[in-house]
């Protein structure tokens, strides 16, 4: 099977577990930006950015399961050491979250902000053990079980938040709360299909499989820091300079272009990953550096359209999707959009770096493309508002990018598709400029409709013209579409 199967197997087994969050996450927006004002929005996205950050620094035990779990397989001793991480993972959790539960009671906070952050704060007590958990099952290539739990987390959560605000009157504090009580029930059936056996109670921590973890995975944990001051120190400075009503309305535009773009590149980061180490183990860096190049080009393939389409048709998507107390957000999607797509290159080229185990000098890269983001987002917001906070993101995201080719040209070097990216943007922009230009001279909707319903067959078939794909890729990749979705 070629790389090109491969990818187009796996993104059809991850489909249900990213689309179906994604669709919740656009169901989500108008009910929650109706009910509630930006100001109440944007405390619950400065809660969710803390708990983020929280999650984000658990995460060097998970980033070094990915990397060793085959290794322990083949050496027998998977029980050993998915028992000493689980254990490693809780008390962590326990010895993080009594201390800063103590630390908040003490500090001065409006009162809806710090109650978002105490429930925040408790969620975080049983994040990272289900997320080693589910990492666990994609490692093992159950993905069909990884797709179940994702999305119970994720309707269960909804559903039982509406049921608090809407029969309970509760606040904006009850979205945070049904997520808290789907996963303190889920993790038992969790815990019970991923460990199975692999899990002993009796046997003691050990501290050599502790300590080769964190050694690989420190320099992950403080490089996602900067990726934390990348993806969310701008709410921060925008709450501190404009306050959370700006927050609010940032913060929904970023809910529907960042989630409906970075679907996409969520569905290749997690087909990716376990992926690309099984083929570095088996098969060599040469095999690796095909692998990549060859996803990259794929991923250009399906997000490029969607990034014209939606900065070409934002307007009409925000008018239907927010109430008018957010639709001023409009204008960052082009800002937002771009963002998505350079975030979405980075991953490909950090798996070279995580297969070499290079973590040290993504470190430093990721820290200072986050110092980055601080500094521009200082210096433009006070100027242009949440334009410059959007703005200063997409600068400090290219930043990032440059760094990490120069770098992986020393550590990993492998040939980008730029060819196959020029051709993408001519076709993915004449079907754009073709609405833009029926949005900007007509306001009949049936021909909006029409043009919106064609924009992917012109983009097809501008593919097959400029020969960046063929009639045999296309019938190739339905057929393992077909296969996989009957399997």
């Amino acid at each position: 099977m070629t790389f090109h199967d491969k990818i187009i197997k796996d993104l059809t087994r991850y489909v249900p577990q990213v689309i179906l969050p994604a669709i919740l996450a656009f169901i989500s927006v108008p009910i929650y930006t109706k009910l509630f004002d930006p100001s109440a929005y944007g405390n619950l996205y400065i809660a969710k950015a803390a708990l983020n950050l929280l999650d984000r620094c658990s995460n060097w035990i998970g980033a070094s399961l990915t990397r060793y779990y085959n290794e322990y397989i083949k050496t027998q001793s998977l029980s050993e050491m998915l028992t000493s991480i689980i254990k490693a993972n809780v008390l962590l959790a326990a010895l993080t979250t009594i201390p800063m539960l103590l630390l908040l009671k003490m500090m001065q906070l409006d009162s809806e902000l710090k109650r978002l952050l105490q429930i925040g704060i408790v969620l975080f007590a049983f994040t990272p053990t289900g997320n080693v958990l589910r990492n666990t099952l994609r490692m093992e290539r159950r993905i069909n079980l990884h797709t179940i739990f994702i999305v119970s987390r994720n309707v269960f959560s909804f559903i039982l938040s509406l049921v608090l605000i809407y029969k309970l009157k509760l606040g904006i504090e009850s979205i945070l709360l049904g997520e808290l009580m789907v996963v303190v029930a889920i993790l038992p059936f969790l815990w019970n299909t991923a460990l199975s056996s692999n899990f002993n109670i009796s046997s003691k921590l050990n501290i050599n499989i502790i300590s080769r973890f964190f050694k690989y995975g420190a320099p992950l944990t403080i490089s996602i820091v900067g990726l934390w001051l990348l993806d969310f120190s701008d709410r921060y400075i925008i709450k501190y300079l404009l306050g959370s009503h700006a927050v609010g309305v940032y913060s929904a535009c970023y809910n529907i272009t960042w989630n409906s773009l970075f679907m996409l590149v969520h569905l290749f980061y997690m087909m990716e990953e376990p992926l690309a180490m099984k083929i570095y183990a088996q098969e060599g860096a040469d095999a690796l550096k095909g692998f990549i190049a060859c996803e990259v080009r794929l991923f250009l393939i399906l997000i490029v359209p969607c990034i014209f389409f939606l900065c070409v048709y934002s307007d009409t998507i925000f008018s239907f999707m927010v109430s008018a107390k957010y639709q001023s957000g409009a204008s960052l999607v082009p800002y937002v959009s771009l963002s998505v797509l350079v975030a979405g290159i980075i991953y490909k080229y950090k798996l070279g770096i995580m297969a070499m185990e290079k973590t040290r000098s993504l470190m430093y890269i990721v820290i200072a493309a986050g110092i980055f983001n601080v500094i521009l987002n200082i210096i433009l917001v006070p100027f242009y508002g949440i334009i410059g906070a959007a703005a200063g993101t997409l600068v400090a995201y290219t930043i990032y990018l440059s760094m990490i080719i120069i770098a992986t040209k020393r550590i990993f070097p492998w040939q980008f598709p730029i060819i196959s990216l020029v051709r993408i943007a001519f076709c993915g922009m004449i079907p754009a400029t073709l609405s833009w230009i029926a949005l900007s001279r007509s306001a009949f909707l049936p021909l909006h409709i029409l043009i919106a319903m064609l924009y992917p067959l012109i983009y097809i078939y501008l593919l097959i013209a400029t020969n960046e794909t063929s009639k045999s890729d296309i019938k190739s990749t339905l057929s393992v579409l077909t296969a996989s979705m009957r399997a």
